[in-house]
């Protein structure tokens, strides 16, 4: 017997919010904390002191090439740095001896116990829209649903055969960072992995699925695209922003943020005209728009925005991007047929 009832009928599986039913109080106020939650850990001051120390040690070589000094001139402001840094260490440890000791609850055997039961038959997930609270799914729900979603949308997707081991595929994915000019850090061999998070503000049982680049090989070339991909929505918006003014017809209906939503109800309380505001959502976008439609799309807007530039190529830095004509060697950079290729 289940130790809680299904949270949503329609689908027949365990679907909740409610930790109520973890018998262990520590682990029960630890999930009720959310997943973003970090337990309180005991401080090692000497570790701590030390790393203070040796990040001031990092900064003195470029600062005093910055400031066009010798970093010899440096050594007794250091050296008093030191001992003030040491002596208010051994007074903090004097002042908190006992007080700051932490003891995780995934130490304590019944807890541990406890949450391994779970484990075994659900997953626990952070809930779409609300993700300082975790869900708990039934495991066999939880997964049946990612497997669908994976064979239920295949259109434009290449299939990647199954005998490939992972290391096959980090290979071509490590040979085309280094076509394109990325570093590779050939330490990270995980690939992007599917999750979801279950939307609980719906009358019935429904799933956001999210593919994360955390932590997994393709994540130097995400970071450099989505800056790309910036700098193509800024070029479309300065562009559409001149046809506005010229033909009074606005054409790009994106925003980055909430700050031209705020402008605008600014502007309509100062003519004091407004008699309602109405708010509407796309009751489906992304995630079902045919991935050919999308590329066609993509590769429309990139040429778009290239022309405007009146450049041949877009230079992307670690954390900015400028349009060029040339670039050194060990820039990356992208042309206007290479953004939609990838």
């Amino acid at each position: 017997e289940w130790p809680l009832r299904p949270g949503n009928h329609d689908c027949g599986h365990v679907g909740t919010g409610d930790v109520s039913f973890v018998k262990h109080d520590a682990l029960r106020s630890l999930l009720e904390k959310g997943p973003s939650y970090k337990e309180p850990r005991t401080i090692d001051f000497d570790k701590n002191c030390k790393t203070v120390i040796d990040n001031v040690k990092a900064i003195l070589e470029p600062w005093s090439k910055k400031e066009k000094i010798d970093s010899t001139c440096l050594n007794g402001w250091f050296n008093e740095f030191i001992e003030i840094v040491k002596s208010e260490t051994e007074t903090l440890k004097l002042r908190y001896p006992i007080k700051l000791q932490r003891k995780s609850v995934f130490r304590n055997d019944e807890a541990h116990k406890e949450l391994e039961f779970i484990r075994k038959h659900f997953v626990l997930c952070p809930v779409d829209k609300a993700t300082k609270n975790v869900a708990i799914i039934c495991k066999q729900y939880y997964l049946s649903n990612i497997i669908h979603e994976c064979l239920s949308i295949n259109e434009g997707i290449d299939e990647v055969s199954c005998g490939k081991e992972i290391n096959d595929i980090n290979r071509v994915i490590y040979k085309f960072l280094e076509d394109v000019g990325m570093k590779v850090d050939s330490k990270i061999e995980h690939l992007p992995h599917m999750f979801s998070s279950p939307k609980f503000h719906k009358p019935n049982l429904k799933f956001r699925y999210v593919i994360s680049y955390a932590n997994c090989s393709l994540k130097p070339l995400a970071v450099k695209i989505s800056l790309a991909l910036k700098a193509v929505y800024l070029e479309i918006s300065r562009y559409s922003n001149m046809l506005f003014k010229v033909t009074g017809v606005n054409r790009n209906w994106v925003i980055l943020n909430n700050k031209p939503i705020l402008e605008a109800i600014d502007r309509i309380n100062d003519t004091s005209v407004a008699r309602n505001i109405q708010t509407f959502d796309f009751s489906t976008l992304y995630t079902n728009l045919a991935h050919n439609d999308i590329k066609e799309a993509l590769n429309f807007t990139v040429k778009l925005a290239f022309k405007n530039s009146k450049k041949k190529f877009l230079a992307v830095y670690e954390k900015g991007f400028s349009w060029v004509n040339s670039f050194r060697n060990g820039t990356v950079a992208f042309d206007s047929a290479l953004i939609p290729l990838l």
